[in-house]
């Protein structure tokens, strides 16, 4: 089954499969400039059900060609969308929620420049140099699966209140669910199996002085970690513990790996090898950006290492890729 003909099953087997929920119009295809190559979303905007969602056929196509059935994986897309829509019939959304009630809800999940592009409707962004940050309402299906409800304009209209506001809350929320910095050899895909302390209650862990110890610093759950970079309380917080400042790579958005600068880095191959890792090992939808990040600890600044060279320069003249790191402090609250 080529691409084509697998994206298209998958939208029809959709639109039949949630008939009389979603209006057929409103689950459609949507192809995408990627950083590479283009890529297609099944995109369902329903503005009676308060559903927005943009879900990346093109790792589901990769979950084909290495064995897993279309009916296995229709199955299953069926079975999240069926979740989303019975948690949203619990919730009011037809009017703007009270902040009070909303508040405690508020989440942020961190976005490549890619994935931004495929999503839909009036949302709140932050925008960064290399990546964007959403907000989300969260809330809980029977099921247990958390449903991500954007954050709209209006929203905050309706509410008064900035954006600065909303980041409060959403780093304050990043607390309350936990923040684990877990060695690399020990970290895992299964959140049972991550039994470290909160990165708060953790001791100093012993650094090799001759090799390049990783972490993984991650939310309780393992998901969304990767919005961590934007709070500085945890960044202060693994640099107290590491004893010095440190390199931080988004590997996906649901965690960082971070690493101290006892080594020398080659911050030129380092951003290579994140390309490269990208490219082959993460999904579109779940990649960040392709940068190291380095926390300054003793100033609390962040620096990003940026290739200011156009890609098709870049192409044809590999040696003038030279990297730059320039400075910037998020607008913390």
């Amino acid at each position: 089954m080529t691409r084509n003909v697998f994206n298209n099953y998958i939208c029809e087997s959709i639109r039949k499969g949630l008939a009389g929920e979603i209006k057929e119009d409103e689950i459609f295809l949507k192809e995408e400039k990627g950083d590479s190559h283009p890529f297609t979303c099944l995109l369902i905007a329903s503005e009676t059900r308060h559903l927005n969602v943009s879900i990346h056929l093109d790792s589901m196509y990769d979950d084909y060609l290495t064995g897993i059935s279309i009916q296995r994986i229709l199955a299953l897309l069926l079975y999240r969308l069926r979740a989303m829509l019975k948690a949203l019939k619990g919730i009011n959304l037809d009017s703007t929620p009270p902040f009070e009630t909303v508040k405690d809800h508020l989440r942020i999940r961190v976005l490549s420049k890619e994935t931004v592009k495929t999503l839909q409707g009036n949302r709140v962004y932050l925008e960064r140099d290399h990546y964007t940050v959403a907000f989300y309402m969260e809330y809980e299906s029977d099921q247990g699966d958390n449903v991500m409800i954007p954050v709209l304009t209006n929203h905050l209209s309706d509410w008064g209140r900035s954006v600065d506001d909303l980041m409060s809350f959403a780093l304050k929320r990043q607390l309350e669910i936990g923040v684990l910095m877990v060695p690399l050899e020990k970290a895992s895909a299964d959140p049972a199996e991550m039994k470290e302390n909160s990165i708060f209650d953790q001791e100093k862990p012993e650094l090799p002085k001759d090799c390049r110890p990783l972490f993984c610093l991650t939310q309780d759950g393992c998901e969304l970690g990767a919005a961590l970079i934007e709070n500085k309380e945890v960044l202060q917080r693994a640099y107290e513990l590491l004893g010095r400042n440190y390199y931080i790579i988004p590997s996906s958005v649901h965690e960082l790996i971070i690493f101290p600068d006892t080594v020398p880095v080659n911050e030129k191959e380092l951003c290579r090898m994140i390309r490269a890792v990208n490219m082959q090992d993460v999904r579109e939808e779940e990649r960040v950006c392709d940068l190291a990040y380095y926390y300054d600890g003793k100033n609390g600044r962040i620096s990003n290492v940026i290739d200011y060279i156009p890609e098709w320069e870049k192409m044809l003249f590999p040696e003038k890729a030279v990297f730059i790191r320039t400075s910037f402090e998020p607008e913390f609250t």
